[in-house]
């Protein structure tokens, strides 16, 4: 609280404005008095106004005016006092005073929560445990340091050496470009996959939208790259078959006549013999082979909020493995914090900010997310009656968001027909960088997860070793 004071002097008379973005969410925090609140707010709104901060004189004249009742006459005679002293590095006496504000919150919490357990019902046990983890995320996430990625860029020699240096390493296969999506017509079209992009996988319920993710993630892992996969839709285990039963049926690596294994086989551990012998040398090639990249599965465990996946993709990136794409499969099913309601406007916020986070990651390397989202049902039924099955962007209005924040919108559909004839219509709905590639009919096998691009799949040379393979 003591520090309070001398950021606001130091904000008024040495009209340093960098010091808003750092505060911005935290101001509480920051200033912890009623009156210091409502001062630092006077020099926020004049500022956002102006752009300037207002003089020492007009201050005096504007609270010259003022009644007792406003609550910032206080803390504004307080700074004007010839004691209170401006300070020479603002911005690490916020994170000093920040941080023992937290230390006091800290302690009182846990005072108040070691009461609640001596003399509380045995019954709200959950709830006050809870609560408390609520408060130690919110307490967590504050003491993280707030970053901007910024850089001059007409810098003459620096900027020009820096940018150069960025772009060789794009060419050499590293930073911008990360990987292909594995299905070639799609590639085609938007050049694989990029640090900076946000690729929303649409589509109704039972669409082989989640399908769809996991199989581009997996073809992912065959170029060497590290996928984190968050399920909020299924189990860990079955994240973890899906992934063994789509390296099984890679028919390039293992051969056109290794096995078929599906997930159903697998989940109910009823592979024959031969299957079973084949199966271990998959999961052994999984695990063990140096051109595939790394998986890392996380199951959250009850509700899970855009703070907890923050702190957990950097633990999982600074302590386990550099991670090259993020998919989070059942992203509406999260929160965007704690404490708030999951209206329209609150998940349409939550959308972009998870797209703020991937372009910020790692101070600016940027990661990859790609998340599959559920259309309306009346977008579905428009899709079914129109003569060529096609999605247009009505169908994610509920989140408009995916729109404005997606660098792509890829929708996948199924009818009664494909469905028989095992066919999926992948769209590209919207796009922010490339062209829009057509509408593409590719085959999916719903016993194993495995799509395969049919049209285009096979050249010449590929159908005639595949035919001398299987001895026809």
């Amino acid at each position: 609280m003591a520090y309070a004071n001398k950021i606001l002097k130091t904000i008024l008379y040495k009209k340093v404005t960098s010091v808003f973005d750092k505060i911005e969410g935290r101001e509480d925090l920051v200033f912890p008095t009623e009156s210091q609140m409502a001062f630092y707010g006077f020099l926020l709104d004049y500022y956002r106004r102006y752009d300037i901060i207002p003089s020492r004189r007009y201050c005096k004249e504007f609270y010259s005016m003022e009644s007792d009742t406003n609550p910032s006459l206080v803390t504004y005679h307080t700074i004007s006092k010839k004691d209170t002293e401006v300070l020479l590095d603002v911005e690490a006496t916020i994170d000093l005073q920040i941080r023992e504000q937290l230390k006091t919150v800290t302690k009182d919490l846990m005072t108040s929560f070691n009461t609640k357990m001596k003399l509380g019902n045995p019954s709200e046990l959950a709830k006050e445990v809870g609560e408390l983890q609520e408060d130690l995320i919110y307490i967590s996430s504050n003491l993280e340091e707030r970053k901007n990625i910024e850089g001059l860029l007409h810098e003459k020699a620096k900027a020009e050496e820096k940018y150069l240096a960025k772009y060789n390493k794009r060419n050499t296969g590293d930073g911008y470009y990360v990987a292909k999506t594995g299905i070639e017509h799609i590639d085609t079209v938007i050049g694989g996959i990029h640090s900076v992009d946000f690729i929303s996988i649409v589509g109704y319920t039972k669409q082989f939208k989640s399908t769809l993710a996991r199989q581009v993630a997996y073809n992912i892992l065959t170029q060497g790259k590290n996928v984190m996969f968050i399920t909020l839709e299924m189990s860990f285990d079955d994240i973890e078959n899906h992934f063994y039963t789509l390296h099984a049926n890679n028919q390039e690596r293992f051969g056109y006549d290794s096995p078929k294994i599906t997930n159903k086989s697998v989940k109910e551990a009823s592979l024959t013999s031969s299957e079973f012998t084949y199966f271990q040398d998959v999961v052994h090639s999984f695990n063990s082979d140096e051109d595939l990249g790394s998986v890392y599965i996380k199951q959250p465990e009850g509700i899970y909020t855009m703070d907890m996946l923050k702190s957990d993709v950097k633990k999982i990136n600074k302590n386990i493995m550099p991670i090259d794409i993020l998919v989070i499969d059942g992203v509406t099913l999260m929160y965007p914090n704690l404490k708030s309601r999951k209206s329209r406007e609150e998940m349409n916020n939550f959308i972009a900010d998870i797209r703020s986070f991937g372009l910020t990651f790692d101070g600016g390397r940027g990661l990859p997310v790609i998340a599959p989202f559920q259309v309306n049902r009346n977008g579905y039924d428009m899709a079914m009656s129109n003569k060529n099955n096609l999605y247009d962007l009505t169908a994610i209005s509920d989140y408009n968001e995916i729109e404005r924040s997606s660098t792509h919108v890829i929708s996948s559909f199924q009818n009664k027909d494909m469905r028989d004839a095992g066919q999926v219509k992948i769209q590209h709905l919207a796009t922010r960088e490339s062209e829009q590639f057509e509408p593409i009919l590719i085959s999916v096998d719903g016993s194993t997860g495995v799509y395969i691009e049919t049209k285009g799949s096979y050249s010449e040379e590929d159908t005639m070793d595949i035919i001398e393979e299987l001895e026809i």
